[in-house]
């Protein structure tokens, strides 16, 4: 009973980091023992058996145990080997203590596990520094198995975040090639999983978007036509703007669209992420119709009619382009407001609209720019006989208007005014001089110039022309 108490007392609320467990059955080494560890801080708990020892070590309460190689040891292996399989104390410090005669066998204890070996008499100073030595490598590995630990655990977080993502992500090596991407990227690119089997890098991804769908520099740009670039050219801009930070918008053969951004990694390689964005831009295409669309005909509005105008003066001075532009405005139209009542007045705006869209040719653009006037962008009559003929063909057409569901027909004119432009020579910032010479024709029309159709090949030789209207 006494020696079951007294073990106790040896045993019981033993501090993992200032207590070290001593084995050995020599109570003056265990006295000297206890003397050169409490010098540096660590208290003592003595184990006079294996049992001791074992009872200890499965509540892991010790970070290191010193055991005497002149104690019996009743196991087949080393007390290392022993303490380190039998008794699962992988992460404890063992430090044995032998009598020099013995150093063979303390040299065994270090292949099977042991981390260092004390020869008798203890000398102090190096005593103290291996005993420091152990518990200071098994700091570190603990802090290194906590580290690895820890990194798995963030990885295994990581994964399970991007791989739970809405957005594709696609991770490319400075080489270009792909180093990782998750589920969501390849249901955003089916077409892409086949071809990565090939050659798995940006350049690739782009191309086969290319193949069977369109790039741009934003959701805008989708609305309105580009020159064909070469394959290459193309993706060599896309990448340059992703390294930029510059978004880039893709429309898929299968008519969804996505947006690309992407980010450095400090290796030089690109990080990129990719967002459905169909439902955005669907929503943002509704909103940019209403604002650039007339409501009643459907016609472009005067603010799309001004775009339009300066990107064929942005596009065309390079190629000396020439194009034409048409102002139209309705003869009589306050009359049949005023007779008939604003209904019939909208139906008739309503009708000449279609009849003005079946007058031109594909890439011609027509707007209403107010009320009852018109205008035409054209490239395709660009000629003065080119020019009269259409003009000729859109008065003939509105000559008259049949109101439905009614036996009545209104006598309709409509007067033209026509400017035929080069743009060698001019910038966007003469779009409103343009506007300017188109209208002034018109309204010489009006006063029945021509027989309602003046056309103006050059409108530097008639500026006096401008009259009082714009001055």
């Amino acid at each position: 009973m006494d020696e079951r108490r007294r073990r106790s007392r040896e045993t019981d609320g033993v501090d993992e980091v200032h207590t070290a467990l001593v084995w050995t059955e020599d109570d003056a080494l265990a006295h000297d023992l206890a003397a050169h560890l409490a010098r540096i801080g660590i208290e003592m708990a003595r184990a006079p058996d294996g049992v001791a020892i074992r009872a200890l070590l499965k509540r892991r309460a010790c970070a290191l145990l010193l055991y005497d190689l002149r104690t019996e040891n009743p196991a087949p292996c080393t007390i290392a080997k022993l303490i380190r399989s039998a008794y699962l104390a992988s992460d404890l410090g063992l430090l044995c203590i032998a009598p020099p005669e013995m150093e063979r066998h303390a040299l065994l204890e270090l292949e099977e596990g042991a981390d260092d070996y004390i020869l008798l008499p203890i000398e102090p100073i190096a005593f103290m520094a291996r005993v420091r030595g152990t518990l200071g490598r098994k700091l570190l590995k603990e802090q290194y198995d906590h580290g690895v630990e820890a990194l798995r655990e963030s990885r295994h977080e990581l994964k399970t975040a991007i791989e739970s993502m809405s957005h594709g992500i696609a991770l490319f090596g400075r080489d270009g090639m792909l180093r990782m991407a998750n589920p969501r990227f390849f249901e955003l690119y089916p077409a892409v999983q086949v071809a990565f089997e090939e050659e798995p890098t940006l350049d690739r991804l782009l191309k086969v978007v290319l193949e069977s769908g369109d790039l741009r520099p934003s959701l805008e740009e989708l609305h309105f036509s580009r020159p064909r670039l070469d394959v290459a050219r193309w993706i060599e801009e896309a990448i340059h703007a992703l390294y930029q930070g510059l978004p880039q918008i893709v429309r898929t053969g299968a008519g969804r669209i996505l947006e690309i951004r992407a980010s450095r990694t400090p290796s030089g390689g690109l990080v990129t992420t990719h967002e459905d964005v169909t439902l955005r831009a669907e929503r943002e295409a509704r909103l940019r119709h209403l604002a650039l669309h007339d409501s009643l005909t459907g016609l472009p509005n005067r603010v799309q009619f001004n775009e339009a105008l300066q990107r064929a003066l942005r596009g065309g001075r390079r190629e000396d382009e020439r194009f034409s532009i048409f102002y139209m405005d309705l003869d009589g139209f306050k009359d049949v407001n005023d007779r008939y009542g604003h209904f019939v007045g909208d139906e008739l705006l309503v009708f000449v609209a279609e009849l003005l869209r079946e007058s031109v040719r594909d890439g011609d653009l027509i707007a209403r720019l107010g009320g009852d006037e018109f205008a035409i962008i054209s490239k395709s009559a660009v000629t003065r006989d080119e020019v009269h003929a259409m003009a000729k063909r859109i008065r003939e057409k509105l000559s008259s208007f049949t109101v439905e569901e009614s036996p009545l027909t209104i006598p309709i004119g409509i007067s033209i005014g026509v400017l035929i432009v080069s743009a060698a020579g001019l910038t966007e910032r003469d779009a409103v001089t343009l506007v300017r010479h188109a209208d002034a024709a018109m309204y010489r029309a009006k006063r029945g110039e021509g027989g309602g159709i003046v056309i103006q090949a050059d409108p530097a030789k008639d500026q006096s022309n401008l009259g009082g209207r714009f001055s």
